[in-house]
């Protein structure tokens, strides 16, 4: 299989380029630029420099490809910051993708939204609810994901759009800039620091998925090739509070380091206090079944922040 990965050096392209290339499988990477920091890492792959805006220069990126999975995009930062780059590169950019990669025939468009993409919503969150975004980052998705139905529909583009809750893995490299992301950014809190410090009451909860799970969830919608589009929640099935993430990160840090680090609440209740009943029941049903790799890719995390103190 020849895979597509487009966003391949930002943080989740990265981590499925690098999966799918140990897979043993044929992986072209599509970005605006080639970082430096992932000069030598990038060695083994067939990088194609393009940006999702401008259709012209995306003109034979797909040729040969079985699978694009798509995950540029303007992350939630510049989404807040510049809502008309958000638009054009999450709608209009997925628009101009999807339309390549129907004209080259490719088996199968896989893109990846965002739970943010329902907006606020109480009880048990399913593929059912009419999405009601609260913001540009999740608005902006629904709109890519609009685009994506609309030329799966006038073509025979195979598609699928999977609204991730919240990912976590260790990046394939730190320079690569998502050291906000709550896991991370307490992982080297902790290193650089030897304390976390929680800027809120900690009690909010989030859906956790690893990375590994979102590759095992690729795996399950790529083989589909029907024409139509469908749209997955993909979760972990674990719902968990910031204070209960520190924790974990404050114990496998006592374990790595034989030494105990203290955990800071500072700030007042924030955010969803109970538990997210995120449902993927659909996902399911084709055969996922995501596992708590939370201790695991924390220690991966701490061993990328040692070799490169």
């Amino acid at each position: 299989m020849k895979m597509l990965i487009t966003g391949g050096f930002g943080y989740l392209g990265s981590r499925l380029a690098q999966y799918y290339r140990e897979q043993g499988q044929q992986v072209r990477i599509l970005s605006r630029r080639r970082p430096a920091y992932l000069d030598d890492w990038a060695k083994d792959f067939d990088v194609r420099l393009a940006d999702v805006k401008d259709s012209q220069s995306l003109v034979g990126c797909c040729d040969g490809v079985d699978v694009v999975v798509h995950t540029a995009a303007a992350d939630e930062i510049l989404s807040a910051e510049n809502e008309l780059e958000a638009l054009l590169v999450n709608g209009y950019g997925t628009k101009n993708m999807a339309d390549e990669a129907a004209r080259a025939h490719v088996g199968h468009f896989v893109y990846f939204s965002t739970f943010h993409a329902y907006g606020p919503v109480e009880g048990t969150i399913t593929e059912d609810i009419l999405p009601r975004p609260a913001h540009s980052y999740g608005l902006t998705h629904l709109v890519g994901e609009y685009y994506l139905s609309m030329v799966s529909r006038r073509s025979d583009l195979t598609a699928t759009a999977l609204r991730i809750s919240n990912g976590y893995g260790a990046p394939v490299s730190a320079g690569i800039p998502r050291w906000t992301l709550v896991i991370n950014d307490f992982c080297r809190a902790a290193h650089a620091e030897g304390r976390i410090v929680i800027n809120s009451s900690g009690r909010q909860h989030r859906d956790f998925v690893a990375i590994a799970d979102i590759c095992q969830a690729v795996n399950l919608v790529a083989p589909r090739r029907n024409g139509a589009f469908e749209v997955y929640n993909l979760g972990g099935a674990d719902s968990r509070s910031i204070l209960d993430i520190a924790h974990v990160v404050q114990g496998v840090y006592a374990k790595r380091y034989g030494a105990q680090i203290d955990v800071i609440v500072k700030g007042a209740d924030e955010g969803r206090l109970n538990p997210v009943d995120y449902s993927i029941e659909k996902l399911k049903s084709l055969g996922y079944r995501p596992e708590d790799r939370l201790a695991g890719e924390v220690n991966k995390i701490f061993e990328l922040l040692e070799r490169t103190a």
